[in-house]
Protein backbone atom coordinates (compact mmCIF):
# COMPACT_ATOMS: atom_id res chain seq x y z
CA UNK A 1 0.00 0.00 0.00
CA UNK A 2 1.74 3.24 -0.65
CA UNK A 3 1.49 6.13 1.49
CA UNK A 4 0.99 10.02 0.10
CA UNK A 5 3.25 10.99 3.32
CA UNK A 6 6.82 10.81 1.66
CA UNK A 7 5.59 12.79 -1.43
CA UNK A 8 3.82 15.20 0.03
CA UNK A 9 6.99 15.88 2.66
CA UNK A 10 8.64 16.33 -1.12
CA UNK A 11 5.96 18.92 -2.14
CA UNK A 12 6.24 21.04 1.11
CA UNK A 13 10.04 20.79 1.53
CA UNK A 14 9.81 22.47 -1.92
CA UNK A 15 7.33 25.15 -0.78
CA UNK A 16 9.45 25.86 2.35
CA UNK A 17 12.67 26.63 0.18
CA UNK A 18 10.35 28.80 -2.32
CA UNK A 19 11.29 26.13 -4.85
CA UNK A 20 7.27 26.52 -5.93
CA UNK A 21 7.60 24.96 -9.49
CA UNK A 22 9.34 22.37 -8.22
CA UNK A 23 6.18 21.89 -5.83
CA UNK A 24 3.99 22.52 -8.88
CA UNK A 25 6.18 19.60 -9.97
CA UNK A 26 6.23 16.98 -6.95
CA UNK A 27 1.83 17.95 -6.53
CA UNK A 28 1.13 16.36 -10.22
CA UNK A 29 3.28 13.76 -9.71
CA UNK A 30 1.09 13.16 -6.02
CA UNK A 31 -2.02 13.66 -8.27
CA UNK A 32 -1.20 10.50 -10.87
CA UNK A 33 -0.23 8.53 -7.88
CA UNK A 34 -3.20 9.21 -5.56
CA UNK A 35 -5.70 10.75 -7.95
CA UNK A 36 -8.68 12.81 -6.99
CA UNK A 37 -7.54 13.70 -3.35
CA UNK A 38 -9.25 16.98 -2.75
CA UNK A 39 -6.08 18.23 -0.36
CA UNK A 40 -4.48 18.53 -3.91
CA UNK A 41 -6.75 21.23 -4.78
CA UNK A 42 -6.03 23.32 -1.76
CA UNK A 43 -2.40 22.21 -2.27
CA UNK A 44 -2.08 23.48 -5.64
CA UNK A 45 -4.18 26.81 -4.95
CA UNK A 46 -1.61 27.49 -2.12
CA UNK A 47 1.48 27.26 -4.25
CA UNK A 48 -0.01 29.61 -6.53
CA UNK A 49 -1.10 31.86 -4.17
CA UNK A 50 2.76 31.96 -3.14
CA UNK A 51 3.94 32.39 -6.77
CA UNK A 52 1.61 35.82 -6.85
CA UNK A 53 -0.92 33.80 -9.42
CA UNK A 54 -3.56 34.69 -7.42
CA UNK A 55 -6.26 34.39 -10.44
CA UNK A 56 -5.36 30.85 -10.59
CA UNK A 57 -5.33 29.77 -7.37
CA UNK A 58 -8.93 32.01 -6.98
CA UNK A 59 -9.89 29.29 -10.32
CA UNK A 60 -8.39 26.02 -8.25
CA UNK A 61 -10.54 27.24 -5.00
CA UNK A 62 -13.77 27.37 -7.37
CA UNK A 63 -13.16 24.31 -8.87
CA UNK A 64 -12.99 22.54 -5.57
CA UNK A 65 -16.09 24.23 -4.04
CA UNK A 66 -17.76 23.02 -7.27
CA UNK A 67 -16.18 19.25 -7.12
CA UNK A 68 -15.45 18.31 -4.14
CA UNK A 69 -17.12 20.29 -1.19
CA UNK A 70 -19.25 22.83 -2.19
CA UNK A 71 -20.22 24.68 1.27
CA UNK A 72 -16.34 24.57 2.24
CA UNK A 73 -16.06 27.65 4.60
CA UNK A 74 -12.03 27.37 4.51
CA UNK A 75 -12.09 27.22 0.50
CA UNK A 76 -14.28 30.36 0.47
CA UNK A 77 -12.56 32.06 3.00
CA UNK A 78 -8.99 31.44 1.08
CA UNK A 79 -11.07 32.77 -2.59
CA UNK A 80 -11.39 35.79 -0.31
CA UNK A 81 -7.87 36.43 1.05
CA UNK A 82 -6.90 35.66 -2.54
CA UNK A 83 -9.07 38.52 -3.64
CA UNK A 84 -7.27 40.52 -0.87
CA UNK A 85 -3.48 39.52 -1.63
CA UNK A 86 -3.92 40.45 -5.56
CA UNK A 87 -4.81 43.56 -4.14
CA UNK A 88 -8.99 44.11 -4.21
CA UNK A 89 -9.70 44.71 -1.14
CA UNK A 90 -13.65 45.82 -2.05
CA UNK A 91 -14.23 41.99 -3.60
CA UNK A 92 -12.27 40.44 -0.36
CA UNK A 93 -14.34 42.86 1.97
CA UNK A 94 -17.64 41.57 0.21
CA UNK A 95 -16.84 38.11 0.31
CA UNK A 96 -16.27 37.91 3.92
CA UNK A 97 -19.09 40.21 4.48
CA UNK A 98 -21.18 37.62 2.82
CA UNK A 99 -19.60 34.93 5.02
CA UNK A 100 -20.29 36.11 8.40
CA UNK A 101 -23.91 36.86 7.02
CA UNK A 102 -24.63 33.63 5.92
CA UNK A 103 -22.99 31.97 8.86
CA UNK A 104 -23.60 34.36 11.75
CA UNK A 105 -21.83 33.74 14.94
CA UNK A 106 -19.08 31.41 13.56
CA UNK A 107 -15.76 32.00 15.39
CA UNK A 108 -13.49 30.69 12.34
CA UNK A 109 -15.10 32.83 10.04
CA UNK A 110 -14.63 35.73 12.21
CA UNK A 111 -11.09 35.07 13.31
CA UNK A 112 -10.37 34.63 9.12
CA UNK A 113 -12.01 37.95 8.52
CA UNK A 114 -10.02 39.77 11.73
CA UNK A 115 -7.12 38.44 10.61
CA UNK A 116 -7.79 40.27 7.07
CA UNK A 117 -9.12 43.27 8.91
CA UNK A 118 -5.66 43.72 10.73
CA UNK A 119 -3.33 42.02 7.99
CA UNK A 120 -4.37 43.33 4.88
CA UNK A 121 -6.74 46.11 5.22
CA UNK A 122 -5.37 47.39 8.34
CA UNK A 123 -9.13 48.39 9.37
CA UNK A 124 -8.43 48.19 13.01
CA UNK A 125 -11.73 49.93 14.15
CA UNK A 126 -13.50 47.15 12.80
CA UNK A 127 -10.88 44.22 14.02
CA UNK A 128 -11.63 45.92 17.54
CA UNK A 129 -15.64 46.09 17.75
CA UNK A 130 -15.58 42.30 16.28
CA UNK A 131 -13.34 41.15 19.07
CA UNK A 132 -15.25 42.97 21.71
CA UNK A 133 -18.28 41.38 20.81
CA UNK A 134 -16.60 38.23 21.14
CA UNK A 135 -15.32 38.47 24.07
CA UNK A 136 -18.25 40.46 25.84
CA UNK A 137 -19.82 36.80 25.42
CA UNK A 138 -21.44 37.88 21.90
CA UNK A 139 -20.48 35.14 20.08
CA UNK A 140 -20.49 32.15 22.35
CA UNK A 141 -18.61 33.34 25.19
CA UNK A 142 -15.03 32.13 24.86
CA UNK A 143 -12.23 33.81 25.20
CA UNK A 144 -9.20 32.49 23.24
CA UNK A 145 -5.32 33.47 23.63
CA UNK A 146 -5.57 34.57 19.83
CA UNK A 147 -8.78 36.55 20.20
CA UNK A 148 -7.24 38.29 23.51
CA UNK A 149 -3.32 38.66 21.37
CA UNK A 150 -5.69 40.19 18.49
CA UNK A 151 -7.40 42.59 20.93
CA UNK A 152 -4.29 43.59 22.40
CA UNK A 153 -2.82 44.05 18.79
CA UNK A 154 -5.52 46.15 18.01
CA UNK A 155 -5.64 48.33 20.80
CA UNK A 156 -2.21 48.93 20.52
CA UNK A 157 -2.74 50.34 17.16
CA UNK A 158 -6.21 52.13 18.19
CA UNK A 159 -4.12 53.98 20.89
CA UNK A 160 -6.37 51.99 23.44
CA UNK A 161 -2.99 51.88 26.00
CA UNK A 162 -4.94 51.06 29.13
CA UNK A 163 -7.62 48.51 27.65
CA UNK A 164 -4.63 46.91 25.98
CA UNK A 165 -3.27 46.38 29.13
CA UNK A 166 -6.64 44.68 30.39
CA UNK A 167 -6.79 42.61 27.75
CA UNK A 168 -2.62 41.77 28.44
CA UNK A 169 -3.38 40.94 31.61
CA UNK A 170 -6.47 38.58 31.50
Amino acid sequence: DKSILPWKNKMILRMIQGRYEEALQCLAENEKLFPGRPSFYMDRAEILERMGRFDEAIEVYRRYLAEKEPGSRQAQTKIAMAYALKGDLREASKRYKRLLKEHPGDRWIESQYVEYLMEVARDFKTAYNILKKQLQGGGDGRETIKTLTDMVQVCFFLGRQEEKQQYYER
